[in-house]
């Protein structure tokens, strides 16, 4: 009888298992750590310039300009806004023109025909620049603005006074027109006089009698630039074509410029309404705005991407 013989198969050989290979990066998030890393650059790049620009001519030409647009907003609402209102006396004007040329001091015996005040503009670049050659930064100086809410009866009184000065300095009227004028000013002064003496104390006589008016300087801080620095760094930063870069940068930094006067102008109407406590002031300058205005840049630079650059690839 024949034996069959059982004869296992082989096992076959246990295959390797497969190693995994590291994945690569795909292109989206080389894109976003590219545009993180340059975003972080481009802002540390921009913030640091400006404060090595903080004492230039250029940075006191764009705070006065912030001021002077800002005033010209509060004109609007009040009975006047100045900016710089001591006016310095001509004579300086040949030690700001030796400081703005790159001297120290003027030049012996320089004397200036011009006998005119310096302007608002003169005034506030004689004070940077003492304050420059001096030694001392700008970090915390500016231009002062003083808005006028509401005259109050003693500065109505004062202007009534200088009126009628002016009218008995008019040598083109007529004695009998001089003298009416007189008349119908003394009439007004004398009511104002009587209002004065009536007055209750207290904080409504007080607000009567001195009006609301609120001065404020124009630092650096105020001017938006940090900000706006963050603005230009993402459009710039963000992968697109170069041409929407520039025209989201060109678009939006007017937008923020305009939305930070807002913002100043808020701000010094507050400061005149609310007088001496500015508690609520306090409150809306550091904390209030502050986050408005950081949640206009996000949205802006969003806006920007969605209805610029997205538009594109649609």
């Amino acid at each position: 009888m024949n034996e069959e013989t059982n004869t296992a198969a082989p096992e076959a050989a246990a295959e390797p298992a497969p190693t995994k290979r590291p994945k690569k990066p795909s292109k989206s998030n080389r894109r976003t750590l590219s545009f993180v890393v340059l975003f972080i650059v481009y802002v540390a790049a921009m913030l640091t310039g400006y404060q090595y620009a903080i004492n230039s001519e250029a940075n006191m030409w764009y705070l006065y300009q912030v001021a002077r647009d800002t005033g010209w907003i509060l004109d609007k609402v009040g009975e006047e806004a100045v900016v710089e209102p001591n006016q310095l006396a001509g004579s300086r004007r040949a030690e700001l023109e030796t400081w703005r040329n790159g001297g120290d001091a003027p030049p012996e015996g320089a004397v200036t025909d011009d006998t005119s005040p310096l302007t608002a503009y003169e005034t506030w670049l004689y004070k940077a620049y003492s304050i420059v050659n001096g030694g001392g930064s700008l970090q915390e100086k500016g231009p002062l603005v003083r808005f006028t809410l509401t005259l109050g009866l003693r500065m109505e009184q004062q202007l009534l006074r200088d009126r009628r000065a002016e009218v008995q300095r008019d040598q083109t009227l007529e004695a009998d027109e001089k003298k009416k004028q007189r008349a119908a000013l003394d009439e007004e002064l004398a009511r104002l006089e009587e209002e004065d003496e009536n007055l209750p104390s207290g904080d409504e006589g007080r607000a009567r009698r001195n009006g609301k008016a609120f001065s404020f300087t124009l630092v650096p801080d105020c001017g938006a630039i940090p900000s706006m620095s963050i603005f230009i760094a993402a459009v710039i930063a963000f992968p697109a074509r170069w041409w929407k870069r520039i025209a989201g940068v060109l678009a939006g930094v007017p937008l923020l410029y305009a939305v930070n006067l807002g913002r100043i102008s808020s701000l010094g109407y507050l400061g005149a309404v609310e007088g001496k406590d500015l508690k609520w002031f306090d409150f809306a300058h550091h904390y209030v705005w502050q986050g408005i205005f950081i949640i206009f840049v996000v949205a802006l630079w969003m806006a920007w991407i969605e209805f610029v650059v997205r538009r594109e690839r649609s």
